[in-house]
């Protein structure tokens, strides 16, 4: 139940943290479109907002010239990548990881209450 009980917080810590996130950003905008409005300030209506992998990064400082940008293989790497990480969740999950085996007196009364079939109860994460 322990552990239960702690996913169970951490969910409702993330969901209530992205709630309280979306009205802090609510009001901030309000506010800021108020202050444009009282001290006349215009800003554009809409910021055009691309992909972080079309963006350039500057290298090194400021006034540098050189700019570094993502690879274009890095998306098929990267599609690559969570399709094989859902592969192998896939697999944890169906495949049986690891068995317990019971010896000793505790596991001929195990054996004999399953028709002496084997003390051996297989499980998979």
């Amino acid at each position: 139940w322990g552990l239960y009980a702690n996913m169970l917080a951490q969910l409702l810590s993330q969901i209530s943290s992205h709630v309280i996130i979306h009205y802090h950003r609510k009001t901030i905008m309000a506010a800021r479109e108020s202050q444009d409005d009282d001290w006349g300030i215009s800003r554009p209506s809409s910021v055009a907002r691309l992909p972080l992998r079309t963006h350039s990064f500057v290298l090194d400082y400021e006034a540098s010239t050189e700019r570094a940008h993502i690879k274009k293989g890095t998306n098929w790497f990267f599609a690559m990548f969570q399709a094989s990480f859902l592969l192998l969740v896939i697999c944890g999950c169906s495949l049986p990881s690891f068995s317990i085996e019971t010896f000793g007196i505790v596991g001929l009364a195990i054996e004999s209450g399953q028709q002496f079939q084997e003390a051996k109860t297989s499980y998979s994460v």
